[in-house]
């Protein structure tokens, strides 16, 4: 039985990625493009990984995880956080300091 993960964006590009990606792993996938849906599907599904964007209109991650956190059956979910906007800046600072090395 494949391992399910729930991955939560509001980007249908980082969805998409992030299915083809996870799908080529082996594990089955479940979209969503907010915090409320991603809070619905997680009791539903039970996924045994949630990946969040923390930027996401309504509840964004840290929202999501906050509320998880006080849901005793979601507590044992292992769960990441993410957003392309901090990635972002952490590469112009890269790049800033010690030269443009990185992938644009």
């Amino acid at each position: 039985m494949a391992r399910t993960v729930l991955l939560a964006d509001d980007s249908v590009t980082a969805q998409n990625m992030g299915r083809r990606i996870l799908m080529d792993a082996g594990y089955e996938v479940i979209t969503v493009n907010n915090g409320s849906a991603a809070l619905k599907k997680i009791h539903e599904n039970k996924p045994d990984l949630i990946v969040l964007d923390v930027y996401m209109p309504g509840y964004g991650g840290l929202e999501v995880c906050q509320r998880l956190k006080a849901d005793e059956l979601a507590r044992e979910r292992m769960i990441s956080d993410f957003t392309a906007k901090a990635a972002g800046k952490a590469r112009r600072k890269v790049r800033g300091q010690e030269g443009a090395f990185l992938a644009r």
